[in-house]
């Protein structure tokens, strides 16, 4: 009933979309022992998050709930980047009914670009409401890039800071996410995974 029956301590990350800045976090996830799984759209996306290794495929979002619950079986957190805030709406609530609300992330929506309105409190906001799809697309055509780092060596520095610490992950393999606004403070054998900003 609780939906926890018979799941692991493993992490198992879906992330929901398939362009280039999804594949890197994806990526960066992996590289520090997170196993990851992408719902992708294009074949071209598809291929590319192969080719590097990653487990991806098309999303059964929409699909019926006993073939949503089969997809989702592993699945402990999910992080839902596409570039439409109306789906990213559509698909937190439904994730969220299946993982639990602390367990589903998305991108900032963009209030001047979206037709339905996200709930006014909605909380699991990747980073802080200034990441939209828009502003973290811009960030890595200017450079940005994700680097792992040990826990002493992160450096938060506010809203406006060059590099901001979006995940960590604990020796365990535990993960924590950025999350509305809260900096992650890691903890002494975390490793975290950081924003690098070149433009700040």
């Amino acid at each position: 009933m609780l939906g926890v029956a018979g799941r692991s301590n493993a992490t198992l990350v879906l992330i929901v979309s398939g362009h280039p800045w999804a594949r890197e976090i994806a990526m960066a996830l992996k590289r520090a022992g997170v196993a990851v799984r992408m719902w992708v759209g294009p074949a071209e996306h598809q291929a590319a998050a192969r080719e590097a290794g990653i487990d991806a495929d098309h999303g059964r979002l929409m699909v019926d709930a006993i073939n949503r619950e089969n997809e989702l079986e592993e699945v402990t957190d999910a992080l839902i980047l596409t570039r439409s805030d109306d789906f990213n709406t559509l698909a937190a609530a439904e994730l969220r009914n299946e993982l639990g609300h602390l367990h589903v992330y998305r991108t900032a929506p963009d209030p001047s670009q979206t037709d339905l309105l996200p709930p006014s409190r909605e909380t699991g906001i990747l980073g802080d409401r200034s990441l939209t799809f828009a502003e973290l697309d811009r960030q890595f055509a200017a450079g940005a890039r994700l680097e792992s780092r040990a826990a002493g060596e992160v450096r938060n520095r506010g809203r406006n800071a060059q590099e901001v610490a979006l995940f960590t992950i604990s020796r365990t393999g535990r993960l924590r996410i950025a999350s509305d606004g809260r900096p992650l403070a890691p903890r002494p054998e975390d490793t975290a995974i950081v924003l690098v900003r070149t433009d700040a």
